[in-house]
């Protein structure tokens, strides 16, 4: 579960200042997944970065999994983000030099859970079910440039869930894909949700794909409001 509640972000403007997020409250349960809709600049990025716990909010509070992140330092934050959260960023980043199995179990090493038999073993597993959820598992030992886009966005996804989040925070993951594709990774991303019960909040400017999502709320100004849902 996710709860953003009563949170606004000011950024310093020179002499003034400028309203990111006003006063903004947002439930997501575990089986959800929400989307965020709004004009460039309304405030969804910087709502983003407030749930991923990237940017501290002035006032408010997040609660990722029933953990009330207020007050907590760096590396607690960093450690929540590893245990807790998944991110998938517009761009999927992979590493050019990396299989696709590889650029999943990374994720296991940067947490620093791969040094025994029985943990790589376990990680080899996770490996294994994820490729397969994405339907990547016939492509795990190729490297980003020999996928499509679409492709290297369902690797993406995979990559995100590898630590077992209860959280999916994802932006524009349709972006850069074709309507055809765009549907497949949406239709994932909801298949995933219940599947892995998360709670999942999908910030997106495609409209045609918002039939996924159980609820919509519009950004606007920095001020969030429920659409459908």
């Amino acid at each position: 579960m996710l709860e953003i509640t009563d949170v606004e972000l000011i950024y310093p403007d020179g002499d003034s200042e400028t309203v990111a997020l006003r006063r903004v409250s947002l439930r997501v349960n575990a089986g959800e997944m929400v989307a965020i809709t709004g004009a460039s600049g309304s405030g969804k990025s910087s709502l983003l970065a407030v749930a991923a716990t990237l940017q501290r909010p002035n006032r408010g509070r997040v609660t990722i999994a029933g953990v009330d992140t207020t007050g907590m330092n760096g590396a607690e934050l960093a450690k929540l983000r590893r245990d807790k959260l998944g991110i998938i960023f517009q761009a999927p980043n992979l590493i050019p030099s990396l299989t696709v199995a590889e650029q999943l179990e990374i994720a296991s090493e940067l947490r620093g859970t791969t040094r025994g038999r029985a943990q790589r073993n376990a990680v080899s597993k996770r490996v294994a079910e994820l490729l397969s959820a994405v339907d990547m598992a016939d492509h795990a030992k190729k490297r980003p440039g020999e996928l499509s886009g679409g492709q290297r966005q369902r690797v993406n996804i995979a990559r995100a869930l590898m630590n077992s989040p209860r959280v999916l925070l994802v932006d524009e993951p349709t972006s850069a894909l074709d309507s055809v594709r765009s549907e497949a990774v949406m239709a994932l991303l909801k298949q995933l949700t219940v599947d892995f019960n998360l709670a999942t909040v999908v910030v997106t400017h495609d409209r045609e794909q918002l039939h996924w999502c159980d609820s919509e709320y519009v950004m606007s100004d920095g001020v969030l409001t429920r659409a459908r849902g």
